[in-house]
């Protein structure tokens, strides 16, 4: 299987349409989030780094984020595939 095309980034901001990509996704993926609103996840994006995203060309297949007091320690949040 080729996954050349597959690309991890750091991601800070999210369009409206992302933001839709990825409450779909949690909805698929993760049983725990799945009702999740984008406005939500935009404020929780806004206050975590960083804020991982996979993507295959435009279409969001994985998300991470982490929140951390920039020194010691570090909570690894909403991982979804």
């Amino acid at each position: 299987m080729d996954s050349r095309h597959i690309q991890f980034r750091y991601t800070q901001v999210f369009s409206p349409n992302h933001l839709n990509q990825l409450c779909d996704l949690f909805k698929v993926a993760a049983f725990w989030a799945g009702e999740r609103r984008p406005s939500e996840m935009a404020r929780a994006i806004a206050h975590s780094k960083p804020v991982v995203t996979v993507w295959d060309g435009e279409h969001l297949i994985g998300f991470a984020r982490a929140t951390s007091d920039g020194v010691f320690r570090a909570t690894i949040w909403d991982v979804v595939i």
